[in-house]
């Protein structure tokens, strides 16, 4: 993203994704949320279950909901800047 913004000379999301990569640089995995493998179950087809795997990330209780609204705002990011993270 810092290539991108740098590209389009905007100043204020290369000063944003700067801070960005600084705070996760500084928090090192700590911040990253923890994730569970877990088999989702769906029973709507009588008679018969199918089982799928999944992953299901855990809500960390000493996140800042300021911390959860960033990384949300990052993986939305990742999924509009397609052109980015291909």
């Amino acid at each position: 993203m810092l290539k991108v913004c740098r590209a389009a000379g905007d100043e204020e999301g290369v000063s944003f994704w700067q801070w960005v990569l600084h705070l996760l640089d500084c928090a090192g995995h700590e911040l990253m949320s923890d994730e569970e493998d877990i088999t989702m179950v769906d029973k709507s087809i009588p008679g018969r279950v199918m089982t799928t795997p999944a992953k299901e990330v855990l809500v960390l209780k000493w996140h800042h909901t300021y911390l959860t609204k960033l990384f949300t705002f990052i993986d939305v990011t990742t999924g509009v800047e397609d052109m980015v993270f291909q």
